[in-house]
């Protein structure tokens, strides 16, 4: 049976079982994309982000919207956790860049600061940031950070922070695109080609005592049945950040969809599947080692490779 998760060097399995491990499914996922690859060298344009809209979210960004020059447009509703794609016509795709260029704010990458007034002590504040990435072709990207926070009480106005405030809140809608700027305007589940699964097991001293029937009590490690046995440590190799830097805690590995999905419908039975959802976490009690397993997938993206490397650890997205 073959699960599709390529792992390099996992801990051993928690328990003995007929069910597939980890291991047995090693490179799947890594060998079909470089068959793609492959298969794509003769493309008259290599896939390639045009536009991308991403907001910090706890030290890291996340897309929000993406544009490609295929004219998919990738779309993230936090509020509802709905990743969805359409599809852009060339036409399409030229009158959305023009409406990022008449901005204004795109003739150079650059941060639109927050100017404090004269005299005025600064508040606590960590507000969130705008990042805007235009890719023209046969010109360097040009990106532009932007924060989308408001009090005239302490900061100086800014006209260009009012306009990318409005250009976030106008390519988010698309709305004014008429009809003929579309191929395929109906928004449809992103169903991405793999996902990547990162998760670890954490020390969690008197984590669901004897008596203890809560929601997140229901479940432990030793009875979840997720289609293969889930490794001592965590999914795959231990996560390595872009630097090199090795986790001591958090694992990282590419899984297929249908694995995914699997995954999503014992761990999130209300959404049954991860197609449409940007990221999906739970944390899973594991009473024997007084512990918690953490588990977190989230799509790969279409320009990205199909690796853990060079990725980041997803954020720790609030309500």
């Amino acid at each position: 049976m073959l699960l599709g998760i390529s792992v390099v060097a996992c801990a051993g399995p928690i328990a003995s079982s007929s069910q597939p491990t980890a291991t047995d499914s090693l490179a799947s996922v890594e060998a079909t994309a470089t068959a793609s690859s492959v298969a794509s060298l003769g493309s008259p344009a290599p896939l390639a982000v045009v536009f991308r809209l991403e907001r910090s979210e706890t030290a890291s960004y996340v897309p929000l919207l993406t544009l490609y020059n295929d004219g998919r447009v990738i779309r993230w509703d936090r509020v509802q956790d709905s990743l969805t794609v359409q599809r852009l016509n060339p036409l399409g795709i030229d009158a959305f860049v023009a409406e990022v260029l008449a901005s204004g704010s795109f003739e150079a990458s650059h941060n639109v600061l927050l100017e404090p007034l004269p005299g005025v002590e600064l508040p606590g504040i960590d507000p969130s940031a705008d990042r805007f990435t235009l890719a023209v072709a046969g010109a360097d990207p040009v990106v532009v950070t932007n924060i989308p926070y408001h009090d005239p009480l302490v900061f100086q106005g800014s006209d260009e922070r009012e306009a990318l405030i409005a250009l976030a809140d106008r390519v988010m809608d698309t709305s004014w695109l008429p009809a003929e700027a579309w191929k395929d305007p109906s928004p449809a589940p992103f169903v991405p080609e793999a996902y990547l699964v990162f998760s670890g097991v954490y020390g969690m001293p008197g984590t669901c005592p004897l008596g203890d029937d809560s929601e997140f009590c229901k479940r432990d490690v030793a009875t979840i049945d997720l289609g293969f046995d889930l490794p001592a440590d965590g999914i795959g190799p231990p996560f390595k950040s872009a630097d090199g830097t090795e986790s001591v805690v958090d694992h990282c590995a590419l899984i297929e969809p249908d694995v995914a999905n699997g995954i999503a419908a014992v761990l999130w039975p209300e959404f049954g599947t991860a197609a449409g959802h940007f990221i999906l976490g739970a944390s899973v009690p594991w009473r024997e080692r007084s512990a918690v397993y953490d588990l977190t997938i989230r799509p790969l993206f279409p320009e990205e490779a199909a690796t853990c490397a060079g990725k980041s650890l997803p954020p720790a997205i609030g309500p």
